[in-house]
């Protein structure tokens, strides 16, 4: 007879721990649900008309009117973890009358020069992450299609100028510290989806097998300094169209130091040094490493003038190494090009290839540029001029260039900008055919 109040007991404790576990396993799907429908949309919408004049095609000049759209959604956390998902849309607006990039004749149309924007409807990012932080450092890693800008872009970035942005499918981690002051990223990238979509085909996706380190210390009072080390390993057939084939794989190592120093109140100095050497990789052409280097000062002045902000004069000189003798040039294939030597894009594929044009080399870029802003316009002007690292005579100088910009940001969420770039060409380099290429823009941001 004392069996059964334990029995009972028991069966009691069971279902108290059962109505428990239902409990708490409700409590967890409430807070799934919670971290799926309490999250951000995002939205933006960004219209262009981009003009380009490009002698050296002999071709009609282009006049693309175009309009991306973007819309993503993040959910809220859930225990660390989150989801991203962004879609893409790049459509004309009115008739076609610019070449899109490599692809099949029927969508790449050769009557005139290029503007790179494709018209695509892609899934942009998407991706699965986790972030932890304590009191001293935070931690984050993340899977999927992604966007990566690291630095200064001049490595990895994302070439947010053109419509159709360059992401990655990759694994990222990133570890900082904010008591240690250091940062450290690392990236394993199995695809590039590049700015020429899908109708590209290898041109617009470059199967890679790339791992990516770079640690910052930022410790210093007015120093930052970055390192680098970087493995690009190419899966693509050595003839890929768009450049970076199995014979351009490489490694690359660098360090990166940047500087601003408050000399009064209306005064500011700031300087940037880089250097890095490239060498062959897997199964690359093999050839001596190959050097970068960057140096570039700045001083920024208030000028006391009312809705007038600093004015910042700018000097700098960027080298990428060429050799004629071993046909190679230090490559950033996966860069965005365009905030480097120049808006008109010039260089744009020699940055890919490492091709100058045969009988010259690398390239050393000398600029000069000022930037304000009056009334909430930013107003940027620079000059740049253009020479081979290595030349066999026929190239003592590729050319010069002027940029202009003035970009108008209106209560947060709007953007009205143009722009214009002006490369003069010289000592026959594309037959001392010039370029020009002008952009009107609007955008919407949410």
């Amino acid at each position: 007879m004392k069996l059964m109040p334990i029995l009972l007991s028991a069966c009691a404790a069971c279902c108290l721990q059962a109505f428990s576990t239902v409990s708490l396993a409700g409590t967890h799907l409430d807070e799934f649900t919670g971290a799926l429908t309490g999250g951000k949309t995002k939205l933006s919408a960004r219209y262009r008309y981009e003009g380009v004049d490009d002698e050296a095609n002999m071709r009609r000049q282009a006049r693309a009117s175009t309009l991306r759209t973007r819309l993503g959604y993040g959910s809220a956390d859930f225990h660390g973890f989150s989801v991203y998902a962004e879609m893409e849309d790049i459509r004309r607006i009115g008739k076609k009358r610019y070449a899109d990039g490599p692809g099949p004749a029927d969508k790449y149309d050769t009557r005139y020069d290029l503007v790179p924007d494709p018209k695509e409807t892609e899934l942009n990012q998407a991706y699965l992450q986790f972030k932890h932080a304590t009191a001293s450092a935070a931690f984050l890693i993340r899977h999927g299609r992604q966007r990566e800008k690291w630095d200064n872009d001049r490595f990895i970035g994302n070439v947010g100028w053109r419509q159709n942005e360059q992401t990655y499918d990759s694994t990222y981690i990133k570890a900082e510290s904010e008591q240690y002051a250091v940062r450290a990223m690392y990236s394993r990238q199995t695809n590039v989806n590049r700015i020429f979509g899908d109708q590209a085909g290898t041109a617009g996706d470059f199967n890679v097998t790339n791992d990516n380190f770079n640690i910052r210390y930022s410790g210093l009072k007015y120093l930052d300094i970055s390192a680098y080390y970087y493995l690009w390993e190419s899966d693509e057939p050595a003839t890929n169209a768009g450049g970076f084939g199995k014979d351009d794989s490489r490694k690359t190592a660098g360090i990166r130091l940047t500087g601003k120093l408050p000399v009064s109140d209306t005064l500011t100095l700031s300087a940037t040094g880089e250097y890095a050497s490239q060498d062959d990789y897997k199964d690359a052409a093999s050839f001596s490493a190959l050097d970068y280097a960057l140096l570039e000062a700045a001083v920024s002045v208030t000028t006391g003038l009312e809705n007038v902000a600093p004015v910042t004069l700018k000097a700098g000189f960027e080298t990428l190494e060429g050799s004629i003798s071993q046909g190679e040039s230090f490559i950033t294939p996966f860069a965005t090009l365009h905030i480097f030597q120049g808006w008109a894009d010039v260089f744009l594929l020699s940055g890919i290839t490492g091709m100058y044009g045969g009988q010259a080399a690398g390239i050393e870029d000398l600029y000069f540029a000022i930037s304000t802003s009056v009334y909430g316009t930013k107003l940027v002007a620079a000059y740049h001029r253009y020479e081979p690292e290595d030349s066999a005579s026929k190239y003592d100088e590729y050319g010069s260039e002027i940029n202009l910009a003035a970009i108008k940001k209106f209560a947060e969420h709007y953007t009205l900008g143009v722009k214009y770039a002006d490369f003069d060409a010289k000592d026959g380099f594309r037959n001392n055919k010039d370029k020009s290429v002008f952009w009107l823009w609007g955008e919407i941001n949410f």
